[in-house]
């Protein structure tokens, strides 16, 4: 190979000493060979070798350290040879060259690495990222973790905490109940020391009689016969008082057979003597167990009226209230509605000259009708209304037919049991009667419960006929108001006073206010008041004990009372407000039912109680809605306005 020109390679002294410092600041002892002859140069002999590196060895002196040399973090890429540069002289050269002064040296330009490299280089970064992506993600995950750990820590320590309180808790409750079971316990013993403490008294009592005895050589004075005890002895008679006082500290009462009327009899042995031989050690036990018996016979007897011993009543007094004030409530519906159904045209026609046949026959039907309103609502009411005309206002016709159906809803909730034949129920209210006003509340009330409930169950049937006569009755009575009125086409009840059987349906199917044209139009609203009345009939006689509810109905022709009732045109006219007020005018008729509760008080309760003089506490709960005689001014009053 030629030599080569030191000029060729202007980079080789700068390569040469940069080389000579990296291997001199890395390893200071390393052997250096020169570049003039290389190791594997057959030329050289090994004296010659071993002069030339002895020489060599003496000639390199230390290398000063240059620190701009010095590489800093990696090395600048080296730039790439121009095409015109001359090439890289090899290492191998035989040839030294003289080293080109400083001034004329070049950076020699950094080789690129292989694409080989590179590519491994690449391959590592990005497993590298790989790896740092991954190892991010598994930070994120354990970072959820932790959270979720701490979040069920915090859990676990409130449920521990909750724990702790409800364990408080219970360990409190043990307490109370252990001293509970102590206060038991202590209570079971009093209670048994009592019991021994009563029977000691009652086994000295027991041994205490035979000293109380009669001598037996004089004869024992003849018993007299009791009406409330019969033939027992006195000694049996007397005993149970005496026991019963003894034991409860009383004074004996000089009436022992008498009791409260409000106290049940107690239940007396029928049969054994008291022994006046002294009481053997069994005395106590063979009394216990015939007290034991006695109460389990008594119980057992009364098992069956356990309804009827209560005094729990299954209504109160506000919802009969209530009931009540429903049924005025439909009553007045009814007789609106059945007002409005005759036309105004159609009046006064009991003023009409007589005719001949048909004449006569209208005639006794209104002198019926009169008779049967008379009987209803009054004389003084029926003659306003037969009087007066009704063409302009017809208030007085419906005030009228309320009245009628009141009345008949009144009787209902006055029967005894709804359905019972007039004798039958008399009967039996008179007798209701009685025992209410002699015996205590509670006994009467249950008496009529039981009576009540034997009575529907023996006749189920007796309501529903009560129902279909209340329709029947109702109807008639409103077509002799209207009748009464002057409406023709009113039908007498009798068929006898009826001009002909073919005039009597033609006119009862013409005219609506014919009782069967009445009967068919308001049927519904009749039987809704006649079962309203009858159920509220039953509450009170069978599921109320502890009072006495009465239906109030003012009495026609009876001076009015503001205590005891309510004037139903109060708020119109002068004449009404002062009749009211100062307690003047006549009672026409009721148009709303009144509520009254009447109790039975005992006369030792009478203290500071406000009752009557029989010993009864009655409350007035509605006042019942009365017309006086004075409404005739009172609408004129209104009618006029000048007046």
């Amino acid at each position: 190979m030629p030599p080569v020109a030191d000029d060729a390679l202007p980079h080789t002294a700068d390569f040469h000493l940069s080389s000579v410092e990296f291997f001199t600041l890395r390893s200071p002892a390393l052997s250096f060979q020169g570049f003039s002859h290389p190791r594997d140069d057959p030329r050289r002999t090994a004296p010659a070798a071993s002069h030339d590196e002895a020489r060599t060895h003496s000639n390199i002196a230390p290398v000063p350290l240059r620190p701009d040399k010095l590489p800093r973090g990696r090395a600048p890429r080296r730039r790439k040879p121009d095409a015109g540069s001359a090439e890289r002289r090899p290492a191998s050269t035989t040839t030294t060259t003289t080293p080109t002064p400083t001034s004329n040296r070049s950076p020699q330009p950094r080789p690129d690495p292989p694409p080989s490299t590179i590519a491994a280089i690449r391959s590592e970064l990005d497993l590298a990222r790989a790896d740092l992506a991954r190892a991010h993600a598994d930070a994120a995950k354990l970072a959820d973790r932790c959270k979720a750990l701490d979040r069920a820590l915090k859990d676990a320590a409130d449920a521990a905490r909750a724990r702790d309180n409800d364990l408080d808790g219970l360990a409190r409750e043990r307490d109370q109940l252990r001293q509970d079971r102590d206060q038991l316990a202590q209570d079971r013993d009093r209670i048994a020391q009592d019991r021994d403490q009563l029977r000691k008294d009652l086994d000295q009592l027991l041994a205490e009689r035979p000293s109380r005895a009669q001598p037996p050589d004089r004869p024992a004075p003849p018993l007299r016969p009791d009406s409330r005890q019969g033939d027992r002895p006195a000694a049996r008679r007397d005993a149970p008082f005496d026991l019963d006082d003894k034991r409860h500290g009383r004074p004996r009462s000089p009436f022992p057979s008498r009791r409260h009327k409000s106290t049940p009899p107690t239940q007396r042995p029928l049969s054994g003597t008291i022994d006046p031989s002294p009481p053997s050690s069994s005395s106590s036990t063979t009394l216990s167990s015939t007290s034991s018996s006695t109460s389990y016979s008594l119980s057992s007897s009364t098992k069956p009226n356990d309804p009827f011993l209560t005094k729990t009543d299954s209504w109160s007094g506000a919802e009969v209230l209530v009931a009540v004030q429903d049924l005025n409530s439909e009553i007045l519906q009814l007789a609106a509605a059945a007002t409005e159904l005759v036309p105004a045209t159609e009046k006064r026609t009991n003023k009409q000259q007589p005719q001949p046949s048909p004449a006569a026959a209208a005639t006794a039907r209104l002198a019926h009708a009169a008779k049967d309103t008379v009987a209803r609502l009054g004389q003084p009411f029926a003659r306003l209304l037969a009087t007066r005309d009704h063409a302009q206002d017809s208030v007085l016709i419906q005030c009228a037919l309320q009245a009628c159906a009141a009345a008949h809803a009144a009787r209902l909730l006055a029967m005894f049991c709804v359905g019972l034949p007039a004798p039958t129920n008399a009967l039996f209210c008179q007798l209701h009667a009685h025992m209410h006003a002699t015996e205590p509340q509670a006994t009467s009330s249950r008496w009529r419960a039981l009576a009540s409930s034997h009575l529907r169950q023996l006749y189920p049937a007796l309501e529903e006929d009560t129902v279909g006569d209340f329709i029947e009755t109702v109807a008639r009575s409103f077509a002799d108001v209207f009748l009464l009125c002057g409406y023709a086409g009113g039908e007498s009840p009798n068929p006898n006073l009826n001009a002909s059987p073919s005039q009597s349906p033609s006119a009862g199917a013409g005219n609506p206010a014919s009782a069967e044209s009445l009967k068919r139009q308001f049927a519904a609203q009749m039987r809704r008041i006649a079962l309203a009345a009858c159920r509220l009939a039953r509450v009170t006689a069978e599921e109320i004990m502890s009072t006495r509810f009465e239906v109030v109905l003012a009495e026609p022709a009876r001076a009015f009372d503001a205590v005891a009732m309510a004037n139903a045109f109060a708020g119109l006219g002068s004449e009404a407000g002062a009749g009211a007020g100062a307690g003047r005018g006549q009672v026409l008729c009721t148009t709303e039912l009144g509520l009254r509760c009447a109790t039975r008080k005992h006369a030792l309760a009478l203290v500071g109680v406000s009752v009557s003089e029989d010993g009864m506490e009655r409350t007035m709960l509605l006042k019942p809605k009365v017309v006086l005689d004075t409404v005739a001014q009172v609408l004129e009053h209104s009618a006029d306005p000048a007046a």
